[in-house]
């Protein structure tokens, strides 16, 4: 059994998860466990390379979490809505369908997760990776974002079912990811010119965060600094759209024309499914986090020092940019992505 403190990690192969990992590894004081469904993945390969154990845990399967989470002084768990979604529109299903099995099957990995911490002696520090009440909050105008509602219900779990848990809860709300296919501009196939689209005006305000290096520095801070209790809301930049379309165009030379869009016709004309959609109509309509009562990056006990949105798109290069590929996601989980 390893001396320092252990911290879990659910999730370790993913961007927020493996940012955890590799911020942890740094620390002096703490022993990584990357918990994975498949321990002998490239990407678990490469977190043990680095130094983390490697364990295997089926976020079904409570008793694989309960071993897996054995000893942990912290646990940082994350929960996976699209490759669920994925899954299901892969094999046939409908939008919709697919949708509500990824938002039970969410709920149900999330609620295990939170009961198999809650029988861990020892613990100090749960943190779990949320999302806003988009149903909820928004009175019923935004009701297909069911991969902001599935976290938001197991935060309700957490604090209403496990008491004794929610005493060594935090909460990290993570903001778009800034390799989102709606923030970096795209080329338009007929004109080659660069264009970027959104239900809002100009002056919209985006928060952006690299969430493969900053979601490990953003989670320390909630285990080592923060009182258990806290609701984190983690951004890099904040900026509005007109702005992260010049930052962009001072690294590629190229002009970006912001084209507003409703949000219907995004989904007609550009085939992006409402379960992107609506999450993007209520970050406009009511920020990221709803109701829910957030910190910010400033009202940290410790500052944490991250990239601004200019920097990431400088260490992209501009090559980079003007060919994105499929690099883009979008918020949450990550997998998250915004691309219909």
């Amino acid at each position: 059994m390893p001396s320092s403190k252990i911290i879990a990690v659910v999730g370790a192969t993913g961007t927020q998860g493996s940012s955890v990992v590799k911020t942890f590894l740094t620390l002096p004081g703490w022993h990584v466990r990357s918990v994975t469904r498949s321990p002998t993945s490239d990407k678990a390969k490469e977190l043990a390379a680095l130094g983390s154990e490697v364990v295997q845990a089926d976020l079904s399967d409570i008793g694989s979490l309960t071993r897996a989470f054995e000893g942990a002084s912290a646990i940082f768990v994350n929960t996976d809505f699209w490759e669920i979604y994925r899954a299901n529109l892969t094999a046939g299903k409908d939008g919709e369908t697919s949708g509500q099995i990824a938002y039970n099957t969410e709920v149900q990995n999330a609620k295990n997760a939170a009961i198999a911490a809650s029988k861990v002696s020892g613990l100090e520090r749960y943190v779990y990776s949320a999302l806003g009440p988009v149903t909820e909050f928004s009175g019923g105008k935004y009701t297909h974002a069911r991969h902001f509602d599935s976290k938001a219900a197991a935060v309700k779990f957490i604090k209403s079912d496990l008491p004794e848990l929610a005493t060594k809860a935090s909460f990290i709300y993570v903001t778009a990811y800034n390799n989102n296919a709606l923030i970096l501009p795209q080329a338009d196939p007929q004109t080659g010119k660069y264009t970027a689209v959104l239900p809002g005006p100009r002056d919209t305000q985006l928060l952006i965060i690299d969430a493969g290096k900053s979601t490990g520095l953003y989670v320390r801070a909630l285990v080592e600094d923060e009182e258990p209790g806290t609701s984190l809301l983690a951004y890099d930049t904040d900026i509005t759209m007109d702005e992260a379309a010049k930052a962009w165009t001072k690294v590629t030379g190229e002009e970006v024309e912001i084209v507003q869009m409703n949000l219907q016709d995004m989904h007609e004309q550009l085939k992006i499914p409402f379960e992107y959609l609506d999450a993007i109509g209520f970050m406009i309509d009511f920020g990221y986090s709803g109701d829910v009562e957030v910190i910010t990056p400033e009202q940290l006990k410790i500052k944490v020092k991250t990239q601004s949105h200019q920097e990431f798109l400088q260490s992209k290069g501009r090559e980079a940019l003007l060919n994105p590929g499929a690099d883009q996601t979008g918020s949450g989980e990550a997998g998250e992505t915004l691309k219909a």
